[in-house]
């Protein structure tokens, strides 16, 4: 031990440090690949991926199906929508109408004031042809409206010269109007479309 320690001194030089030279072997993708599969972590990676994929895919798909449309928006496609809505349906409603109307009772309303011209008329008869000594004197409206030949024009005429049969003669006429108002009468119109409503119906 001695020796070398002198030896070493006597040269004066210190020693070389030893170099290693280290080649390290690129690996193949095959081992690569086996080391990925042999990765502990590999298994959790893929479930955890999986995971997340379906989670996205889940929510892309819920989000197509219930898009968040706001006010103003135009939707870039057609969509149809089923929404209730209420319609009036005019021709219905009016067949219903007509159909009431002809099913519901009709109501007739005397004209007051053709019964009170009538009363008047029938009342004034006597005197408005007392004048009149044939069925040519008289007005021929007059004629036409009551019906009058000379026989009916000698009776009426006698009638205005007796007062009390002249007011049993107005008496009647009242009783006449009274009558109509009670049980007015129609034309063969207003009879006729009535008849048929009520046969319709």
């Amino acid at each position: 031990m001695a020796t070398e320690t002198s030896k070493s001194k006597g040269n004066g030089k210190s020693p070389k440090p030893r170099r290693a030279v280290v080649r390290v072997r690129e690996r193949t993708v095959v081992e690569r690949v086996r080391g990925l599969i042999e990765h502990p972590t590999l298994g959790w990676g893929v479930v955890v991926g999986l995971a997340l994929t379906l989670v996205v895919s889940a929510i892309a798909i819920w989000a197509r199906e219930h898009p968040l449309v706001e006010v103003g928006q135009v939707m870039s496609r057609t969509r149809t929508v089923r929404v209730p809505f209420a319609t009036t349906d005019e021709q219905a409603t009016e067949r219903q109408r007509d159909a009431e109307r002809q099913r519901t009772a009709r109501v007739y309303v005397a004209d007051e004031a053709a019964l009170d011209e009538i009363g008047a008329s029938l009342a004034n008869l006597p005197a408005s042809i007392a004048g009149a000594e044939s069925l040519d004197a008289v007005e021929s409206s007059i004629r036409e409206r009551f019906g009058l030949n000379e026989e009916k024009l000698a009776s009426i005429r006698a009638l205005a010269e007796d007062g009390a049969a002249l007011a049993r003669w107005r008496s009647h006429a009242g009783e006449l109007v009274e009558v109509l108002r009670r049980r007015p009468l129609m034309n063969a119109t207003t009879y006729q479309g009535a008849l048929q409503e009520g046969l319709n119906g």
